[in-house]
């Protein structure tokens, strides 16, 4: 599948290696295309920050799987966007990794 989808036309595809969470889903493609979108990111930085986001932040999926047309949509991916002061420093409670890390990027990345 990865190989025939950029045959067909795409210069990028992303892809889950194994089962995701619904829910873990749709919050790390909204986050995806949040970052292509509004911030102009090319497509690999894009899915890094998504997936760190999905990783410090899990208290806030369901808000993000909501999507823009959620109330509380826009101050979710403000507070979740913002740089931790410490980018080392691992979060109280991280994200399972199932639920962020099952997802790869295929393609020239640009």
């Amino acid at each position: 599948m990865q190989r025939a989808i950029p045959i067909g036309g795409a210069k990028n595809v992303v892809a889950s290696l194994w089962k995701v969470d619904d829910e873990a889903t749709s919050a790390l493609m909204n986050l995806l295309y949040y970052h292509l979108w509004e911030k102009g990111e090319p497509p690999l930085e894009a899915l890094h920050h998504a997936q760190l986001e999905l990783y410090r932040n899990p208290q806030d999926v369901p808000a993000l799987a909501r999507g823009r047309g959620a109330v509380d949509w826009d101050e979710t991916v403000q507070t979740v966007t913002k740089a931790p002061v410490d980018a080392k420093e691992t979060p109280k409670r991280a994200a399972a990794v199932k639920d962020w890390a099952a997802f790869v990027l295929s393609g020239a990345g640009r």
